[in-house]
C-alpha cells in the first residue's frame, strides 16, 4: 500500500515541477532542442556538417 502512495506522490511531484518551470510543453521542447544540439555537436566532431549527413544519406 505505501507503495502506491510513494508512486502517486511522485507523479503528483513530477507534474507540478514540470508545472512550475513551464509546463509539459516547455519541458518537452528543452529536451528536443538539447537532443538536437547534441546530435549536431556529434555530427560536427566527424567532421560532417548536418547538410553534408542528410545528402550522403539520401544518395544510399
Amino acid at each position: 500500500m505505501w507503495s502506491w502512495i510513494v508512486i502517486v506522490a511522485g507523479y503528483a511531484f513530477s507534474i507540478f515541477f514540470f508545472r512550475l518551470v513551464g509546463g509539459i510543453n516547455s519541458a518537452a521542447e528543452a529536451i528536443q532542442s538539447w537532443g538536437r544540439v547534441s546530435s549536431v555537436r556529434r555530427l560536427r566532431k566527424s567532421g560532417h556538417s548536418p547538410g553534408s549527413f542528410a545528402r550522403a544519406r539520401l544518395k544510399r
